[in-house]
């Protein structure tokens, strides 16, 4: 086996495992208990609450990382629905993630 073609794996494997151990593979998202992926895709849209790992198709879909709303005894928050303008009020204490087609107002 050439020497070079070797480097080259060994180059690869490397990169594979700097870029898993900061968690930066696109396509790929480790989520903590109080994160979540919004994935917006070319005809839908699509909520994966945390703790986990959630996959999406990078060419295709567009994904961003939001924290949910804590929310303590005396606080709430007003979620406003952006396809029906139906608007919520979520009362704390509580952890809330915004579903797919909302908007959040604090």
């Amino acid at each position: 086996m050439p020497v070079i073609p070797a480097i080259g794996f060994a180059a690869c494997g490397l990169a594979t495992l700097v870029a898993l151990s900061l968690g930066n593979l696109p396509g790929l998202a480790f989520l903590q208990p109080n994160e979540q992926l919004h994935m917006r895709g070319l005809s839908d849209i699509h909520v994966k609450n945390g703790p986990g790992i959630a996959t999406y198709l990078p060419l295709v879909t567009r994904a961003r990382k939001r924290n949910g709303v804590k929310l303590d005894e005396t606080q709430y928050a007003v979620v406003r629905n952006s396809l029906t303008a139906e608007e919520v009020t979520i009362e704390g204490p509580t952890l809330y993630f915004l579903r797919q087609q909302n908007d959040g107002e604090r």
